[in-house]
């Protein structure tokens, strides 16, 4: 195949993996277990300046279920609570000390424990997981025949053999990303199932309930009602629940 319809190729492969990656991200933040990727979206402003995680803290995960978070400063401390708190509102929050004896205010840490997934949390993560799926899905479809057609069209001067083998070129790299965002559906699927599994063996006196999947694309994700935290950034209880989408809300990162 010619140079230039091989990087054609590439760059529509290119757009179509960019919607994969998008959904693996929002993935990230449907949090069954501790990610720390889900920290990608918090917003930290310290003097009105923005910050990103790994600049203001330490991150790790003393359990499968918890997230630590030790400020490099104490003063970061607050603003940090601020930002994951409008991120996922769900994360229940304790305040720890990295000396329990001594309880030193420059010595306080975060520790974000994720919800268990019972019936109505495996519901609503199903369902987000669902509808990103399926419009990751349509999307790369999308991309995918609009580009193949305009560049079909284009190249109509060349030899039959010569434009078969670019459609197949083109076919393999949109298979190549179905593919991939096939699989990352069904592990994302199975990750929630787990977790629910684990919930049920940590409360034997509930029975196990097939999981209510809206059959409807075009339906709107549910969305999750704020859980009760220990405190709200100020300290005090949120006046007013806050309604969290599981599909949206969220803005791109970059790892490092």
């Amino acid at each position: 195949m010619r140079t230039a319809l091989i990087s054609e190729v590439k760059d529509i492969s290119g757009r179509m993996g960019g919607y994969y990656a998008l959904m693996n991200y929002k993935y990230s933040n449907l949090c069954t277990k501790a990610e720390p990727a889900s920290l990608l979206p918090v917003d930290i402003y310290i003097d009105a300046t923005r910050m990103d995680m790994e600049q203001v803290a330490i991150v790790g995960s003393p359990r499968e279920d918890q997230l630590s978070i030790i400020p490099k400063d104490e003063h970061y401390l607050d603003p940090i609570v601020r930002g994951v708190f409008d991120a996922h509102p769900e994360f229940k929050l304790e305040i720890k000390y990295i000396s329990e004896d001594l309880k030193r205010e420059d010595e306080r840490y975060l520790l974000y424990t994720m919800p268990e997934v019972n019936k109505d949390r495996r519901d609503l993560l199903a369902n987000g997981v669902k509808s990103l799926y399926e419009e990751t899905s349509a999307r790369i479809k999308a991309v995918f025949a609009k580009d193949k057609l305009n560049l079909i069209q284009g190249v109509q001067g060349l030899p039959a053999e010569e434009i078969k083998e670019l459609e197949d070129a083109l076919d393999q790299a949109y298979d190549q990303n179905k593919g991939m965002v096939d699989q990352a559906y069904e592990l994302k699927r199975k990750e929630i199932e787990d977790a629910y599994d684990r919930y049920l063996k940590n409360h034997p006196d509930e029975e196990w309930k097939p999981a209510s999947i809206s059959d409807s694309p075009s339906e709107p994700a549910a969305t999750q009602k704020q859980s009760k935290t220990s405190a709200t950034p100020d300290g005090k209880k949120p006046e007013k629940k806050k309604d969290f989408d599981v599909t949206k809300g969220f803005v791109m990162g970059s790892d490092e």
